[in-house]
């Protein structure tokens, strides 16, 4: 039985050549779409959880527009003393900067004992 089912989809799809490719190609681009959304879910759902209080961390971004540029960054490390002294809820602030011009290197600036600044790549 299924030999015969076989038979026929290769059959039809010899004969209407055009009609199989569309069919193929629309099922390649909806799975790979489907693929990539739920790639990108899982990401989103996944940031940060390996923290025991995850839900009270929070990144601050920054959205610069000029006449000439409109982009997103990080914010500049100086805000994190900024938000520990105007915003009273705040526990901890901790600063992560880049390296020189090297993105793939990241510097954290942390304050420790004694209001001491140390840095940890």
């Amino acid at each position: 039985m299924i030999y015969n089912y076989l038979k026929t989809i290769i059959r039809n799809s010899l004969t209407d050549r055009m009609y199989t490719f569309i069919i193929v190609f629309g099922l390649a681009i909806g799975i790979a779409a489907s693929l990539m959304i739920a790639q990108y879910i899982h990401f989103e759902l996944s940031f940060d959880k390996q923290y025991k209080d995850a839900d009270r961390i929070y990144y601050t971004h920054m959205r610069w527009e000029s006449d000439q540029v409109d982009f997103d960054v990080d914010c500049h490390p100086a805000v994190a003393p900024l938000i520990e002294r105007s915003i009273p809820e705040t526990e901890y602030a901790a600063r992560i900067t880049p390296i020189g011009f090297d993105k793939g290197k990241e510097l954290v600036i942390r304050r420790g004992e004694g209001k001491k600044q140390t840095f940890k790549p």
